[in-house]
This record gives C-alpha cells, structure tokens and sequence, in this order.
C-alpha cells in the first residue's frame, strides 16, 4: 500500500534497509546523453564439482556476469590460537572479568601492542584477527618461550592494565576444501575451515576501509547529501562462498551514511541538523536531537583528551545547572578552572553510572561515526537511493577494482596462508524462460475482473500544505487511468478534502478517520476505497505511525468503534505527499493494480492452457498455494511482538487469497510456533469455497538465512505436516525457501534488453 515504493513498510517503520543496497539503475544521463558502456572482463572458470541438478534446456542461453571471484587454495595447515583478554584493577590483584562490548572495542589495538612486546615469539609471523577470541596463524608460535603477559594501555588519560592469555585450540587443514572438490566421497566441509578464510580477507580489507556492520567503507571517498550534516559513503560486503567452480569471494556494493567530516563540534552539528542555533531549539527538537545523536560519541579537550557518550540532551544551559556548593554552576566552575566561557546552549547529559553534563561547543565528534537505519529520516532517503543506484556495468567495474584492491593489500597474507585471488568476475551462461501467457495480457487491456459498479472514493490529503490543484488533477487522473483499465470511479464532487493543520497528535488523525467514516461511509452507501495522502514529513507525529493510524482505524472492521478499538471497515489507499505533486510514470497505473485488488478485483491470471503444456506433476485445480513470513519490529520501536503471517490461494486460477496471523514473542530465530494453528485456518478456508482439502500445497517460506534451514525442516515443517495430514492424510508437500535478500549479482554480458533495447540488466525470467 505504498504506490509502487516502500516508504511504509511495517517492519521496523519506513526507512528499512536503505543504508546498505547495492542497486542497478540502467538510465542514461538526464541531458540525453548515454555513457559508453565497458564491461569488465570475466572469465569461464572450469567447473570442479558440477552440480547433481540436471541442466534445464528451457528458455534461450544468456552469457552473464556474477559478482563471484574465484578463491584458489592450497593444502595448508592453520594453527588456530583462542586469546583471553582481562583487566587488571588492581596490578598485585588477579585480573577480574569485565564488560565484553568494552574489551571488544580495545582488542584490535591491546594485540598489537601484544605482539609488538613479545616480539620474540611474532617474529616473522603471519596471523590473522577476528577481534576478540580467535587468531590463526600459518606458523605454530613457540608458546614455551618466556613471554609477557601483562601491558598497559591508556583510556581517558588514565593507564589501565590489562592480562593477555593464549593456548592452541586447534589446527586446521584447508586439504578438505580441497578434497570436497577433487573427491566426490567428501560431501561437506567443515565451517572451522571457512571461518580461517572469513577472518583472513576481514583482515585484509580493515588495511584499506573501514568496517562497520559486517561491511567495509571508503571513509576517503565520501559524498555529500542536500544536508550539511551527513556524508555517504560508498563499500561492499564479502563473503566466501561454494561455487561449481571452487571456493570464491562473493562482493556485494552497499552504500552508508556517516556524520560529515566537515563538522567538528556537537553544537554545529545541531546547527546544520535544524538550521538554527542551539539555544533556539524547542523541547520537541531537543528530544528529536537527543533521539539522533543518542550514544553519539564524542571526546573533550580542556582536561586531556576523554571521550564519552551522548545519553540526551537537556534544557538547562550551563549558567543554571549547579555541580554543587563549592564549584557553583558548570559556567563559573569552567571559567574560574580553565579561563572558559561557555554559550548559553542545552548541556549533554553523557552515559555511565556517574553522569557528567558537559557545555555542547566544547564536545567534540569523534571521526568516522556511521548512523544506524534507525536515524536516517526521509530528508536524505532519496539521495541514499540516489547514491546507493549503479548502472550494471559501473556496478561490476566497482567489485572488480575492489577486488583488486583486497589482491594487493592481501598480497603477503595470501602468500603465507596459500591462497590466490582471481580479480575477474566469474563468466557463466544461464537461461532466460518465456514468460507465462496470460489471460486478458497486453499493456493497454483491462484488468482480469474489477467490480461491476462505479466506485464511491474519497481523497483526502493529511498534508495541509497541498494545494487543492495538485488534488483535484491527481483525481482526474486517477478516474481516467481506472476507466482505460476496467475500474469505474463515481464523478468527482465534494469529495476532494485537505486537514486544516498539521497532524500535532495522534488524536487528529484518529478523528480525521472518523470525519471520514462520518462524511462518507453509511450502511445505505459504503465508501469502497479513501484515498490518503500521508505527509512526506511530520513535526509531532511520525509518518510512519501517521500511515499506521489510518490503517488502523479504517480497514479494521468495525467493533466498539466508540472505545477507540476497532475499525471503520472501509478499504484505504495510502499516497506521500512528495510521490503525487509530479507523479512518475506508471505511479498511477501501480496505484490502481493494489486499489483494484483490494476492492475484490483480480489484475490478471495465468491462461489455464499454460498448465497443461507444462505437463504438471500436479492438479492446479485441487493445489494451493501459500506464503509464509514472520515481522520483526525494528530496534527503536516498542513493541516485544513479532507477526507471523500466512497467506494461501483457494480458487483454481490463484487469484483469491485468505489469510492467517498470529503474534507471537519477538524472536529474531525467525521459527513460527503456531505454525500448525494457521495452517489450519488457510485448509478450513479453501474447504468452505471448494467442498475440499487440497491435494497438493506448494508453501513459499520467506525470511529465512541458511544457518536457519534445518530449524525450518526440523520444527516448522512438522507443524505444517500435522495440519495438512490432519485433512487430507494424501496431501503432497512441496516446501520452498525464498531468498531475496542475497549479494548475488547479474549483468548481461551482450546487453540489448530493456524498452529501448539498450540496458545490460538481465531481462525477466533469467
């Protein structure tokens, strides 16, 4: 319901996963000019162990491009070393255990200093660090040499002292990867064996880019936003992976935000964020502030360098707020201690279980901070987007010079482990199938079915800032798009509204809908479809739990209405304001497809003929067809509940669908517990429009990582089983798992596809 993008998603609020995509954008130049395309050269690399799946002949051959660089490897024999690291507090005390996540964040640097003490023993030695308790060595160390345990390290201009340990755990052959492809006896490689290959090009791409979230940035390379206070970053995920041809480094481009480099204090950085000073904010966008540079980090100058964290912001300037008696208030404490004069600007409350509240000019942000997706509001979505698009050839000379980038820094590291890195993409040939005809196809033609009257609609704008023109043209639009269509709209009228004010609590969008279900809505005339226009940006009401109001308390059906706990029961279609002012093409046409669907119509559906031709092992007339999903609520968002959803097919053309949901604890385990309940609901269903169970079910599970596959076989699909045996004891299961968020990439090698026969993206059906 977001015609035809996703600013509303309900998993985790709108600005979901956009700090990572690695996207294809094949448009030419806005000034009509088109790029000359290169594509990098690939290689065919021989095939090692082929697959057990036989080749399909269907579709014609495609030649391609994938983002996979062949990994070659050597019989070696790796030393696997487990490090203990605690602090000493008190040097003639032994070391006592402490907070992991700190000595996580030292780790990297108190080895290093480690192994610069005991010299000795690191001598000529290659290793590689995971950052905490593994480190893997191609040279077994001499652990009987006298070495030193214990060294000093400098946090907040104090010498802290900590305590190093070390033991062989283990010593792993890389001669199994080897076997698994020369040996068809060897049926699996163990995952010590990929973790080695993990660790070492982590540690090979940390010599140029910085990492963050499993991923690696160009921090030197940044791009500036239409903001002043965030800068993108361009970056790529790796990873080792099984392929046909051998083992090979899979290189994924992500893009993401960082604080600008070009600010350097924390009241500049409020500044460039509200465009005003700090002493000017109100409490709202104090709390918006607080809420965005909340565990911020940042470090003071006038005492030594220190660092801390940012807790919130509070309204209290520094000429109010005491430290106590003796010092006065934090002003005079500064300028009778260090000759400071500070501005009349919100203190900083920092974390720790003794806060301090430091003057916001004299805080300094520390370098290279990255935001989460939870702080990357829609005034820079679009250019993250922007910036995170590539053409398919720029894409792949992209991975590849990073590839060749890791080759040279890893040179030595690869070496001494054994290892080679290709630095051309993997060449492969897949298949592009025809693509299934259907009933009533054709660009211009109807849709399969639409309701057999005209429809009663309303548009309503929540954003009081349109102008009533920019309404009134979307409605003519969208009466003529529906009529070419099949879709009959009731004439405009008086049915065309804007909010008199900006949403200033949830309670006016509440009563907005209830305007609505008031004005427009009767038991004599239901209103069939509102449309609503969301505001593309919002002071004191989230858009995104504006978007969640309105669904609440519209498509929900109607029960105790009075208490706020129900529904209006009438269908909605939710727009941004900035999507409508100057729609793109094809918006509208988006739009119709989802408002058609939800009034009972079917857009379109596959010709029955196909089926037969296709020779199925099964009865489309007596099969249904389900998807499967679990919603996650985001980090920032209050809810303990995840929402698991199914949706299954109960007439032979798959076009009508029934659902079941359930709520269950949040788990990021991803495994739904009532699986066997919902499954049952969908089979009671199918049964009440068909005087049947179905025979077969085809099940579509989404949402799944493949460390999860066996709790999926192990606990999901016997529910699924119980359920469907329990009404049809002859029913045949055919579970699938979906993946859509994989790092695997394409590119036409020949290129000629698209409208204007000139992209390099693969066609459909590839």
């Amino acid at each position: 319901d977001r015609g035809g993008r996703g600013e509303f998603r309900g998993r985790g609020g709108q600005f979901r996963e956009q700090g990572g995509r690695g996207r294809y954008d094949d448009r030419s130049d806005r000034g009509g000019r088109t790029e000359p395309v290169t594509i990098p050269e690939g290689e065919e690399y021989a095939l090692m162990r082929k697959s057990q799946m036989p080749k399909s002949t269907t579709g014609t051959p495609i030649d391609l491009l994938s983002n996979f660089y062949r990994v070659v490897v050597q019989a070696k024999i790796v030393y696997h070393y487990d490090i203990d690291i605690k602090e000493k507090a008190d040097v003639n005390k032994p070391a006592r255990e402490q907070n992991e996540k700190f000595l996580k964040k030292l780790a990297r640097s108190l080895l290093a200093k480690w192994t610069e003490k005991n010299g000795t023993i690191f001598a000529n030695v290659s290793y590689v660090y995971d950052g905490w308790k593994n480190l893997y060595t191609v040279n077994e160390l001499n652990l009987n040499l006298p070495f030193i345990n214990e060294l000093s390290h400098e946090i907040d201009c104090k010498n802290r002292t900590f305590e190093m340990k070390i033991k062989l755990a283990d010593k792993i052959s890389l001669q199994p990867l080897m076997d698994y492809y020369s040996n068809r006896n060897t049926s699996s490689v163990e995952p010590k064996v990929f973790s080695v290959l993990d660790v070492l090009f982590n540690n090979i791409c940390e010599v140029s880019f910085d990492y963050y979230q499993r991923k690696f940035f160009d921090t030197n390379d940044v791009r500036n936003s239409r903001t002043r206070w965030c800068q993108f970053a361009p970056g790529f995920a790796n990873s080792i992976r099984m392929t046909e041809f051998g083992p090979a480094m899979n290189i994924h481009l992500k893009t993401a935000c960082l604080i600008s480099k070009t600010l350097n204090r924390v009241d500049e950085l409020a500044t460039a964020y509200f465009g005003k000073q700090p002493n000017q904010l109100n409490d709202y966008e104090l709390r918006n502030l607080s809420k965005f540079c909340r565990h911020m980090k940042i470090f003071t100058n006038h005492c030594g360098k220190r660092t801390f964290l940012i807790e919130r912001f509070v309204n209290i300037t520094p000429q109010k707020q005491e430290i106590d008696h003796d010092k006065g208030t934090i002003a005079a404490y500064f300028y009778n201690t260090y000759k400071l004069s500070v501005k009349n600007f919100p203190l900083i409350k920092t974390t720790g279980k003794v806060a301090k509240y430091l003057p916001m000019e004299l805080c300094f942000l520390v370098d290279k901070q990255f935001l989460a997706n939870s702080k990357i509001d829609n005034r820079i979505q679009q250019d993250l987007l922007s910036e995170a698009t590539n053409k398919p050839h720029v894409y792949f000379s992209k991975t590849t010079t990073y590839t060749s980038k890791i080759k040279q820094d890893g040179a030595r590291l690869l070496r001494d482990f054994g290892l080679d890195l290709m630095v051309k993409p993997a060449k492969l040939i897949g298949r592009v199938l025809p693509p299934p005809k259907q009933l009533d196809s054709g660009a211009n033609k109807r849709y399969h079915r639409t309701p057999n009257k005209p429809l009663k609609w309303v548009l309503f704008s929540l954003d009081h800032s349109i102008q009533m023109g920019i309404l009134e043209k979307l409605a003519d639009e969208i009466i003529k798009a529906g009529r070419s269509v099949g879709l009959v709209f009731n004439d405009k009228s008086q049915n065309i509204r804007i909010a008199n004010g900006e949403m200033r609590s949830q309670q006016d969008v509440v009563g907005v809908m209830k305007n609505i279900n008031k004005s427009f809505n009767s038991s004599d005339s239901p209103l069939d479809v509102a449309f609503i226009v969301i505001p593309e940006f919002n002071r004191n009401v989230a858009t995104a739990d504006i978007y969640n109001l309105v669904k609440a308390f519209s498509e929900r059906s109607s029960s105790d209405v009075e208490a706020d706990k129900g529904g209006f029961g009438f269908i909605t279609q939710c727009m941004r304001s900035d999507k409508i002012k100057q729609p793109k093409g094809g918006y509208i046409q988006n739009l119709l497809l989802k408002v058609n669907g939800k009034v009972g119509g079917v857009n379109s559906v596959v010709d029955p003929t196909e089926f037969q031709m296709k020779q199925m092992k099964f009865d489309p007339s007596s099969t249904m067809v389900i998807g499967i999903d679990v919603n996650h609520p985001s980090i920032d968002e209050r809810s303990c509940s995840s929402v698991a959803a199914a949706v299954g097919s109960f007439d032979k053309m798959f076009s009508k669908y029934t659902a079941s949901l359930t709520v269950q604890p949040k788990d990021r385990d991803e495994i739904i517990t009532r699986l066997n309940i919902m499954m049952d609901e969908l089979l009671q269903e199918y049964r009440r429009n068909n005087g049947k169970f179905p025979d077969t079910l085809l099940i579509f599970r989404d949402g799944v990582s493949e460390g999860q596959f066996d709790k999926i076989k192990e606990r999901e699909l016997p529910l699924i089983q119980k359920a469907a045996k329990a009404c049809n004891p002859k029913v045949k299961i055919v579970l699938f798992i979906v993946q859509k968020r994989h790092h695997t990439r394409f590119i036409s090698i020949s290129g000629g596809h698209g409208p204007k026969k000139d992209s390099h993206n693969v066609p459909s059906g590839t």
